[in-house]
């Protein structure tokens, strides 16, 4: 059922786009997606794990497969991942995992087709759609979609948040409040504490982006949050680390390597090495392994590019920065540190995701509009 409602929207966004070159690539990236799928699903067919890979995918899994009521799926780890999908089963019957993955994709796609009608930018066509696509479409993303894990609704609260900060800018209040509202309720019921993921760099996005008398409000609000919210928050982020310590044998103090930890892992030569001798992952597939693999390169190809962009355009970059799209830097960056202060920066690929996600849309935006000419010229030499 809930699928079908994303189909509709999904559709009826299409449906307003005037080039057919973009219906047409919006239907091909939905395929190719599901074409990744399908060869996963074939490996895991033969797995126990009822058409999951197994891991935290199989455990959500038994608990949507259980959930009969939402008093159930509320009690669970991630209540909206949970109660989103038991209640799009429950129409059809004896559900699957595959039903899972479709709703995945279906967001996903969605939220790719939203963004690039959102992002404002001067001259984008055709190629900024594909920049848009083939950066947020890294491997570890799309694995992370197909199999189904929460991870889609943390990037779709990300998502609304952007847009709740794009129309407030624009002074529609009553939009972004609904926007925000949204963006809350899904973080909040996704990890302990989720709604500090979005909320805190949002605040901060409006704070540095506007320099008007809201300003003052919005820094007492956020001197409040510091101390009543994100005392507590930050208290059971250093209690987890702890225990990540002594489970690993490790010393838990925290340290800067634990953030390149985070965004260069696990890296092409860690993956590669998995996928060749399976020695590196406790739960993989060979298609897992490989697609790690791929998005571990395409992740170093697109940070190289972004850093040497910024050095030699470093006005240009300064000028970025002034946007809306600070946000997901403001977001990633956030996200990165609690990760590296969890987890001593030792995060699964689905974690990671999150932040190739985020740090995929300026990116894009910032390394188009430095090919843009050239790319223009390109075009209109084979047209």
């Amino acid at each position: 059922m809930i699928s079908i409602a994303i189909t509709f929207i999904y559709s009826y966004i299409l449906f307003l786009q005037k080039s057919k070159k973009i219906i047409f690539l919006s239907i091909l990236s939905i395929l190719s997606i599901f074409l990744l799928y399908l060869i996963s699903l074939l490996e895991n067919v033969n797995l126990p794990f009822e058409l999951t890979y197994g891991s935290d995918a199989f455990y959500y899994w038994l608990e949507i497969s259980s959930s009969t009521s939402f008093i159930k799926c509320s009690e669970s780890l991630a209540p909206f991942h949970v109660c989103v999908n038991s209640a799009n089963i429950l129409f059809s019957g004896n559900g699957t995992h595959v039903q899972v993955v479709i709703l995945s994709i279906l967001t996903y796609v969605l939220m790719h087709l939203l963004l690039y009608n959102k992002v404002k930018l001067q001259g984008k066509d055709v190629v900024f759609f594909i920049f848009l696509f083939v950066f947020l479409s890294n491997f570890i993303v799309v694995l992370t979609v197909i199999r189904g894990m929460k991870e889609v609704w943390v990037l779709l609260s990300y998502v609304l948040a952007y847009f709740s900060l794009l129309n407030f800018f624009d002074r529609r209040f009553l939009l972004s409040i609904i926007y925000l509202s949204l963006a809350l309720f899904v973080s909040a019921n996704l990890k302990p504490y989720g709604f500090i993921f979005v909320l805190t760099p949002l605040l901060l996005t409006v704070f540095i982006y506007r320099f008007t008398k809201i300003k003052l409000v919005i820094l007492l609000f956020m001197v409040l949050l510091v101390f009543v919210v994100l005392k507590d928050f930050f208290g059971m982020l250093f209690d987890v680390s702890s225990a990540h310590a002594k489970l690993n044998d490790a010393s838990g103090d925290f340290s800067l390597s634990s953030f390149f930890r985070f965004i260069l892992g696990p890296g092409p030569y860690y993956s590669l090495e998995q996928m060749l001798y399976s020695n590196r992952f406790l739960a993989y597939t060979k298609t897992g392994d490989m697609m790690i693999f791929l998005g571990s390169v395409q992740w170093y190809i697109l940070l190289s590019l972004f850093f040497c962009l910024v050095v030699f355009n470093i006005r240009k970059f300064l000028d970025h920065l002034k946007s809306p799209l600070i946000f997901f830097y403001l977001s990633a960056v956030f996200y990165i540190f609690v990760y590296a202060i969890t987890y001593d920066g030792t995060g699964d690929t689905r974690h990671r995701a999150v932040m190739y996600f985020l740090l995929s849309v300026p990116f894009a935006v910032f390394i188009f509009s430095n090919f843009q000419g050239t790319i223009n010229k390109f075009t209109r030499e084979n047209t």
